[in-house]
């Protein structure tokens, strides 16, 4: 459902049929456009919402809204991949140390260096 206005000052809500998925059992089975005034059915909402958050049921609508939140999850395996970014510039960068002990050339290293250093840096950086 979306709010909408016609005629300028009547407020309606109305379900979009445009929305739904072509040829679904729900698209064929709904009417193009039904609005709805918005004036009725706002009180019924309101009453909805407010029982839903009520003091009889809030912590059980928090456990829910908290149950259902991933980003610290998300924050996590982002925080992880960095790291993991890290330890892999680390890897190329002591490999790179260990061939210019071996007596390599630092001109040939020093851009490869460089990138794993540029990595390292970009990813510690979001870390922090």
């Amino acid at each position: 459902m979306e709010g909408a206005a016609r005629h300028q000052a009547v407020k309606y809500y109305r379900c979009n049929a445009r929305t739904l998925v072509r040829e679904s059992a729900t698209a064929l089975a709904h009417r193009p456009q039904i609005y709805v005034w918005g004036d009725l059915v706002r009180p019924a909402i309101n009453r909805w919402i407010g029982d839903l958050f009520g003091p009889l049921n809030r912590q059980v609508m928090i456990d829910l809204l908290l149950e259902g939140d991933d980003s610290s999850a998300r924050r996590n395996e982002h925080v992880a991949q960095l790291r993991d970014r890290v330890a892999a510039a680390d890897v190329v960068m002591g490999r790179l140390q260990r061939a210019l002990d071996a007596g390599w050339d630092p001109g040939a290293l020093r851009e490869q260096y460089n990138a794993a250093v540029a990595k390292k840096r970009a990813a510690e950086t979001v870390v922090t």
